[in-house]
């Protein structure tokens, strides 16, 4: 394989991770939002991942050097974007929050998760409830405890 390709290669699954986990979310957002189309008291989650927090890097047990780097980014790069737009719309009733919704035994997440999709399901729906303007630009788990960026 030659370097050009091996470079042109990581560069698109890059872009792929970008686009799908941080771009088309922030996008359709900000379109919705611009085209009055959400409701002036909406609860908005964005789903990250802790993989995505600047702050825990290296401190958690599954957070071996080298590892899916291109994720990581794209996931870091949500957050920041949710954590801007959420000040930018400080002024209005809209809470917006980024929500890590755990281990979950997905096809990405492994068959040693910690949770079925259906444990996650109820947990997060259970933060929606309680979600309000104090967990507005924050970051949580799917039982609302606050994750650090």
């Amino acid at each position: 394989m030659s370097a050009s390709f091996s470079g042109n290669f990581l560069q698109s699954l890059f872009v792929k991770f970008l686009k799908i986990n941080s771009f088309a979310p922030l996008f359709i957002f900000q379109n919705l939002f611009k085209n009055n189309l959400i409701n002036k008291n909406a609860k908005v989650i964005f789903f990250s991942s802790l993989a995505g927090s600047i702050s825990n890097r290296g401190k958690l047990k599954h957070n071996l050097k080298g590892g899916n780097q291109f994720y990581r980014i794209s996931k870091s790069s949500l957050n920041s974007g949710v954590k801007n737009i959420a000040y930018d719309l400080d002024h209005t009733n809209i809470k917006i929050v980024c929500l890590h919704p755990g281990w979950v035994k997905i096809i990405s997440g492994d068959v040693n998760a910690d949770l079925n999709i259906d444990n996650s399901v109820e947990n997060i729906i259970e933060f929606t409830k309680t979600l309000d303007k104090k967990h507005h630009g924050g970051f949580y788990f799917n039982n609302g405890e606050k994750i650090a960026w």
